[in-house]
């Protein structure tokens, strides 16, 4: 059963209606340089008065350091840290927490990249010059396709929407992320759209 990341939460009526929509990971972006970034103690207060569940949370980080990951993870509780920067395997050992390394994919020379590190979760984002994500790039199928071959944990991230979900879902990928596809503009869900893709994603459960 293929697992839904909603990301980019920056509001607690939007971490409401994703939990309640049936997200199985709710995502903050602690990189200030995105335009979904969320201060660590806003998140904190949206997840201590957020509804229970079974969904994960899952906290984003660009090249920060080891002590400030460590720390919000306290902080806000998650479950999951996503490395989404330039972190080195030895980074990923000496962290001590769950994580999914994430890779921005150019070509399939990735899959020597994601070789190196023991991460029981890899997230593959489009490539995209000088950014780090969050573009809304569509992935590419084939090297998701080589991904999923290898027999890791993939989560595909990257310009899924209501319109190419349904490719995706049949290549059985761990997990896939959204974001971007479902926000009336960036940091801002569209409580429709996410009701409507991530229903599609659990009918394809059944």
């Amino acid at each position: 059963m293929v697992k839904i990341k909603i990301c980019g939460l920056r509001t607690l009526i939007d971490y409401c209606a994703a939990v309640r929509a049936g997200a199985d990971f709710t995502g903050f972006v602690f990189f200030r340089q995105s335009c979904r970034w969320v201060e660590p103690e806003k998140a904190a207060e949206i997840v201590s008065q957020g509804p229970s569940g079974p969904y994960q949370k899952v906290g984003v980080f660009v090249n920060e350091t080891i002590e400030r990951v460590q720390k919000i993870f306290e902080l806000v509780k998650l479950n999951i840290v996503q490395l989404h920067g330039d972190e080195t395997p030895d980074y990923c050992q000496q962290l001590g927490l769950p994580y999914w390394k994430a890779l921005r994919v150019k070509d399939q020379s990735f899959l020597e990249i994601m070789a190196k590190y023991e991460a029981s979760v890899f997230l593959l984002d489009s490539y995209s010059p000088g950014t780090y994500g969050g573009t809304g790039l569509a992935f590419n199928l084939d090297l998701a396709r080589m991904a999923i071959e290898t027999g890791r944990k993939i989560v595909i991230a990257g310009g899924i929407s209501e319109d190419n979900v349904e490719t995706f879902l049949k290549l059985s990928p761990y997990a896939v992320d959204i974001s971007s596809s479902i926000e009336k503009w960036p940091g801002e869900k569209d409580h429709q759209k996410m009701a409507r893709i991530i229903e599609k994603i659990k009918g394809d459960r059944r």
